[in-house]
């Protein structure tokens, strides 16, 4: 007879292992689960932009039109330069996308 101590056991153990484990993303496929992670940032983005843009005035679209290409430029420029794969390049864009998003929501 298995005492119950030991079905105890057995079950956190498994429980432990299984909390562990990686998303299967992480294992294999690491730049597609960071590419779906940066295009849902960048979906974001782009309602926040629409938003945005529905509220200003003529002259405030030009201003944010022209801010949003400089920050593009800029981080696509900053995120390959500090990235050694395309992984670290897809989570940088994503973090400043996300940052940028924020940003443009208080416009």
């Amino acid at each position: 007879m298995i005492s119950k101590s030991l079905v105890f056991l057995a079950i956190a153990l498994a429980a432990n292992i299984a909390a562990a484990a990686p998303r299967a993303c992480e294992q294999e496929g690491q730049w597609a689960c960071a590419g779906e992670d940066a295009a849902r940032a960048d979906k974001a983005l782009n309602v926040a932009y629409k938003q945005a843009m529905a509220r200003l005035d003529a002259d405030g679209k030009i201003k944010l039109r022209n801010e949003q290409r400089a920050w593009i430029k800029r981080r696509d420029k900053e995120c390959s330069a500090n990235a050694i794969n395309q992984g670290q390049i897809l989570g940088c864009e994503q973090d400043l996308t996300i940052t940028r998003t924020a940003e443009i929501q208080r416009y």
